[in-house]
Order: C-alpha cells, then structure tokens, then sequence
C-alpha cells in the first residue's frame, strides 16, 4: 500500500498503534515498526509515546485519546465553552490510569496528566472536531476539577462564576460539587457562589462543619472568616 492510500485509513484515527497498522498493511508488528521509523524521518507522523503515533497536527485531536479513560479538563475546557478569553498552549488530561510519564511533550505543546480515582470519573462529554471524537469536561466540571486539584486560582474562578453565569448551571455545579464528597471544595464553591449573589446553603449546609476552610490555599491563611460557610476569604478585598 502505498502512504497516500494508508494515511486515508488513519486520518480518522487520533492515534495508532503498530499493531493496528500491522493489521492495516497486512503485515508483521516487526516490519510495521520499520515503517513508522521511516515515516517519522520523512515527517509524515509524530510519535506520541511507545508503540503510540499520530498523523495528527492538532494535539487536541490526539490529548485524550492517549490514556483510556480519559478527559482535557480545566483550561481546555473553559475555553472551549466560551468561559475565559484565555488561549490554553497546554493540555490537562484526567485519568484514572498510572502513567509512569505525567508530563508529554508533543506536537510543540505539553500535555499534563491527571490521576483521578474513579468516583470522579464523571461530567465530560464526547465532542467531534474534524471527524474526530475528543472527551471533554462539562463546564461545571472543569471548575470543580480547577478547585479541586488547585490549578487555577480562586479570584480566577470567582469572575468565572461572577461574569459568565448565564453559562453555567449552577445546579449542576453544586451537584458536582457534592458528588466529590471533598468537604473544603463544597465550602469553597457554596461559598463563592453566595458571594456572586446564588445561595445554595440550604443543599450544602449538612457538609458544613466548624473547622475553618482557607477560601485560597495558596495564598497566606490571613482574612475574614464566614461563620456562614465556615470559610476564610484571604483573597477579598
């Protein structure tokens, strides 16, 4: 076969493997890897990872079909549902596989890997771009997989929730909040839902408890303290 008929057979795929191509070509795992090393001299293909290669040029076509199961959640997700201005130059894949490599760098980008347990394996939808099916986090899911995994600041998800609630569903958010059973996340996000002027406490109020929360653990634990939700605002002005 011919490049121009095989490149045919795996432009639909995001990936594939040498096995797959030796089915392809009606050849041996050996002489398919032979191949691939020719292509990747010539530039026909990138290799994503051992045994793994794309003919690919978007890296978002290829992000989260690299590990299975798997979504791109935090900043990929915001931009793409139109809830930030920001234009990601990195990936963030969420899985629930071990992956010895937490960090690929491909297709002039980095792709991060995310181990998440099962139970939080939930709130992504397939997409198709180019022919393509990509696995992306729901909005709602993107901000809480953001609070939760401390990638994206809290000031930057407050004007998020403040400035494009017409795009979120709030119930959504706080039923996946509550489907994380992480109790500072709950108060985190019952909390600056109340400050953009959404109350929730009536759902959220049986996971309330005395202990004080840092609204931002990043930032020094100095600050209000909210007797309501128990949270200390270190980032309000």
């Amino acid at each position: 076969m011919r490049w121009e008929e095989i490149s045919r057979t795996l432009e639909d795929r995001p990936i594939f493997t040498t096995v797959q191509l030796a089915s392809i070509l009606g050849k041996s795992p050996e002489y398919a890897t032979e191949v691939v090393h020719r292509w990747i001299s010539r530039n026909k293909i990138t290799r994503i990872e051992r045994g793994k290669y794309t003919t690919q040029s978007d890296p978002l076509l290829v992000a989260s079909s690299i590990t299975w199961p798997s979504y791109l959640s935090i900043w990929n997700s915001l931009s793409y549902h139109n809830l930030t201005e920001q234009i990601p130059h990195s990936f963030w894949v969420f899985t629930t596989r071990y992956r010895k490599n937490s960090v690929l760098s491909i297709l002039n980008t980095q792709i991060f890997f995310i181990k998440i347990d099962p139970s939080q394996l939930f709130g992504y939808q397939k997409i198709v771009r180019d022919g393509i099916e990509i696995f992306m986090a729901d909005p709602e899911k993107a901000i809480v997989d953001s609070v939760l995994f401390k990638k994206i600041s809290i000031p930057e998800i407050q004007e998020i929730i403040q400035l494009k609630a017409n795009r979120i569903s709030k119930q959504k958010l706080i039923g996946y909040s509550l489907r994380t059973r992480n109790v500072a996340l709950i108060k985190r996000i019952g909390y600056m839902m109340d400050m953009s002027g959404y109350d929730f406490f009536y759902r959220l109020k049986g996971h309330i408890y005395d202990q004080v929360t840092i609204l931002e653990p990043n930032l020094p634990s100095k600050g209000l303290i909210d007797h309501k939700w128990e949270v200390k605002d270190n980032v309000g002005k």
